[in-house]
């Protein structure tokens, strides 16, 4: 004020520092222009420093501009007042700054800056910023804190107590530090608890989560603890972890009804985390580039005040779910909607699937929208997709290992790219695979063979407002040096293509392939394609999901004696009584739509790259129980207690599998029977047959699967015995017979014993229809018979030992009749009248009839002709 009492304005110092505080004309207190006032700082000087410069500003002050008051050095501008004075407050506290800034708007506006002396709870003194205004009391000394004393009340942050806050998080949340290892002992590697308990050095307390270091010094890398609540198919999981899209994502859980999940771990295919291009690049005429959308033509007549239609080719609009910017735009069509009827109108549009067959996309028109009048087939329209930034893109390929996306992308469209992240085209060098094809160790599903490669980073040199453009490389490390420049195709990884994608001879766009199916021999299109019909780019995509995948190796490490690894899931389960608890230790389970998986798909396989001596153990099975089930007529049994020893009894060993012939169902058992007298105990192998196709669950030799615990709702009365191998038959121990029946009701048909002689107790048929049949007639006779028992004509064996062997064409031969129609000899003649013989011998050549009338003894009678 001047001397009248009138305010005059404040003029700043000079020779004050650059970063110092100073008052400006009007008197208000600035900071510097590229400085700031935050948390104790104004203009990054600490408070201590804006103090000694207000001090300075004091001195200054008061040599040009002051009026001595009673209670210290008064100063007034235009504006307000500015009081350095050694007064009181509304608070009671002495004054070093009082700014009143004089806003009728605002009640209680003045704001004070003030120090205290060492009275604070520390013994030091205390700096303090109050503005009355809105109650706010802040203090400085190395710390912040609000409220009417020095550690009174609460700093708030958008109506949320920090204090309260920190609290929270300090009951909840543990940070601490530790060494790398005991010769790195400074404590620069954190670790976190979320405890009940702090740091669990030794594994016992409950915590809820403990993450340490990777670190000698760790006991406990990763710990959770969890108590399962259930909760359904709403909440039944401690622990989730989801690779999926979709609203799928945010499911809780998988549990069902009252189940409880320790661990829920779930994948699913996914999108793209965005699709580029789509879009139609024209060439201006001064060179540059120019995206304009896709030209299309109306499939078929479509009928005005219709809400969808149908466009002749593919037709892609984006993963619209996860942006609602994403989408395909269409014009040159007049539309009747909210806005009335608009010629041309811009509007977006939803496309169903591609329909190769017809080249046809049928697409609707956004809810409210018609067409305001008929549009005729082959009416050209225009199409643009719109990326998940909302503007329509377009590729081009720069060489092998470039891409430009026109126009440029935006800084949150750029940060979509993540270094070695995969990017597939929808160009492809025909197929990978195909359905249709049998190839366990393949693929058997249609896949095109896609270019893809890895991004590899921008290429700031060839990027500007037109255009961003990014190097590809391909290869199975990326970012090392076995990677290449360039695209390559899924069916030749790691080997890059020597021109970029749709360059090379034989790629197309994907849905555009057909081939051969190895079936059928028809002309198939590919099932697998994407709906766009110029060059697009799919960011991060996978064409396989691993939802758990576990890697043990042994690499030999130096002075390891690991020798051993092993893998084991161990299930206990403590019961009263037998029968108490059920257990089932592991499920897999399938399922789908549309029938059949492809061809090479399976439940379970293991395998062992020809280094494993067992492939599958199982044991532990209760006696009588199944080692082995399934729906297919396969089951195997243990047992250890012996057969009954009573006749007819069985003991199932293994059900070897089922099918249908005839319409009807078949099953081959193995199985063990006693036969014959007690104790004299066969295996059989044999068929069993049945109407009802529950056979294909049946364990049981006679479909009686109650007595051994393996009911499967078929009765013995449905089941058909047919043809048996019997080993140890009855009677032949040591032999292997084929045979009809099981037990008491076997009939051998042919036995082979156990020194390799082969009988044939029920006798014996040659031939089909009425064929002779051989009989034994008692210890000492063989009856060759006809069906009919007729032994006229046929021969008749009895008491008769012979050395040689004769053929008989006649009626009968006894012991001591012969009586033939005709008899044929070989020819031959005696060595001499002397030659061996047995009385009884005769012969013939072409002269003579030889007879041995004594042993070794010949003679002979001449032929004549007649």
């Amino acid at each position: 004020m001047d001397d009248a009492g009138h305010p005059v304005p404040c003029q700043a110092p000079t020779g004050v520092e650059s970063n110092a505080v100073v008052l400006d004309s009007s008197g208000y207190i600035t900071a510097p222009v590229s400085g700031s006032i935050d948390k104790g700082t104004v203009g990054g000087t600490q408070l201590s420093g804006l103090l000694n410069t207000l001090s300075t500003t004091m001195d200054a002050f008061q040599a040009s501009n002051q009026k001595d008051v009673p209670n210290g050095v008064v100063g007034r501008d235009a504006v307000g007042n500015i009081l350095f004075a050694q007064q009181q407050n509304n608070s009671g506290q002495t004054e070093a700054i009082h700014f009143h800034p004089g806003n009728p708007y605002i009640a209680n506006n003045d704001v004070f800056i003030w120090c205290d002396t060492a009275t604070g709870s520390d013994g030091q003194g205390h700096c303090h910023f109050d503005n009355l205004s809105y109650g706010n009391t802040w203090e400085f000394n190395n710390r912040i804190s609000t409220g009417t004393g020095i550690f009174g009340a609460d700093v708030t942050v958008n109506g949320q107590s920090v204090a309260d806050a920190l609290a929270k998080l300090d009951r909840t949340l543990e940070v601490g530090y530790e060494g790398q290892s005991v010769y790195q002992s400074a404590t620069t590697t954190p670790f976190i608890t979320m405890s009940r308990n702090h740091w669990d050095a030794v594994n016992q307390n409950p915590n809820t989560l403990m993450l340490g270091g990777s670190t000698a010094n760790s006991l406990v890398h990763l710990k959770a603890s969890c108590a399962n609540t259930s909760g359904g198919d709403e909440g039944g999981s401690c622990y989730q972890f989801t690779d999926m899209g979709g609203p799928e994502i945010n499911n809780r859980s998988g549990a069902g009804i009252t189940d409880g999940i320790n661990i829920d771990a779930r994948s699913s295919d996914v999108s793209p985390l965005d699709a580029l291009g789509g879009n139609t690049l024209a060439t201006e005429s001064d060179g540059s580039y120019r995206v304009v959308g896709t030209s299309y033509s109306i499939g078929t007549d479509a009928a005005a005040g219709a809400s969808s239609f149908t466009l002749v080719g593919a037709l892609g609009c984006g993963v619209q779910a996860a942006n609602s910017l994403a989408g395909c735009q269409i014009s040159g069509l007049s539309l009747a909607g909210a806005s009335g009827t608009v010629s041309s109108e811009t509007a977006k549009i939803t496309q169903a699937a591609y329909n190769p067959s017809t080249n046809l996309t049928t697409v609707t028109l956004p809810s409210g929208y018609t067409l305001a009048s008929a549009v005729a087939a082959s009416t050209g329209v225009t199409v643009q997709y719109l990326a998940s930034d909302g503007i329509a893109h377009a590729i081009r390929f720069l060489g092998a290992n470039e891409v430009s996306v026109y126009p440029a992308l935006n800084t949150l469209e750029m940060n979509l790219f993540q270094n070695r992240m995969a990017i597939w085209t929808n160009y492809a060098k025909g197929m990978n695979s195909t359905e249709g094809g049998y190839n366990p160790d393949a693929t058997n599903v249609d896949l095109p063979n896609y270019y893809l490669a890895y991004f590899s980073g921008w290429d700031a040199a060839n990027t500007d407002s037109a255009h961003s453009t990014f190097f590809v490389e391909s290869g199975y490390y990326p970012g090392t040096s076995s990677a290449q420049p360039g695209w390559c195709t899924v069916g030749a990884w790691g080997a890059a293509a020597t021109a970029a994608p749709g360059q090379n001879s034989g790629d197309q766009i994907d849905n555009q392939i057909t081939y051969t199916h190895p079936a059928t021999g028809q002309e198939t299109h590919t099932s697998q394609y994407h709906n766009y019909s110029q060059p697009t780019l799919f960011l991060g995509m996978n064409n396989k999901n691993f939802n758990n995948y576990n890697l043990q190796y042994r690499v030999g490490k130096t002075d390891s004696v690991t020798r051993s690894f092993d893998n084991e899931w161990d299930f206990w389960a403590n019961q009263d009584h037998p029968g108490e608890v059920s257990m089932k230790g592991l499920t897999l389970a399938y399922n789908g739509t549309s029938g059949p998986l492809a061809n090479d798909s399976y439940m379970l396989r293991l395998s062992g790259a020809n280094t494993l001596g067992i492939g599958l153990w199982v044991g532990g099975v209760i006696p009588g129980g199944e080692t082995i089930k399934s729906d297919s007529g396969f089951f195997d049994v243990r047992n250890q207690a012996n057969m009954s020893a009573d006749v007819n009894a069985t003991q199932p060993i293994s059900m070897m599998g089922n099918g249908v012939v005839n319409g009807k169902y078949t099953e081959l058992s193995f199985y063990g029977s006693q036969d014959g007298s007690s104790g004299n105990g066969s295996l059989h192998l044999g068929a069993l047959e049945s109407s009802n196709p529950s056979l294909q669950y049946n364990a049981a030799p006679l479909c009686d699967g109650t007595a051994y615990m393996l009911d499967s709702g078929i009765s013995a009365s449905q089941c058909v015995q047919a043809g048996q191998i019997v080993f140890d038959p009855s009677g032949y121990t040591g032999g292997v017979a084929l045979a009809v029946g099981q037990g008491s009701n076997t009939k051998l048909g042919l036995v082979t014993e156990s020194d390799g002689t082969a009988r044939a107790p029920a006798g014996l048929r040659v031939g089909a229809g009425n064929a002779p049949s051989f009989s034994q007639v008692d210890s000492q006779t063989i009856s060759l018979t006809n069906q009919a028992g007729d032994t006229n004509g046929f021969l008749r064996l009895a008491g008769i030992v012979t050395t040689g062997v004769s053929t008989f064409g006649g009626d009968t031969v006894t012991a001591t009749t012969a009586t033939a129609k005709a008899f044929r000899e070989t020819l031959s003649t005696p060595s001499s009248s002397t030659a061996d013989c047995t009385p009884g011998d005769f012969t013939d050549d072409a002269n003579y009839h030889y007879v041995c009338v004594a042993s070794n003894s010949w003679k002979r009678v001449e032929l004549q002709s007649w």
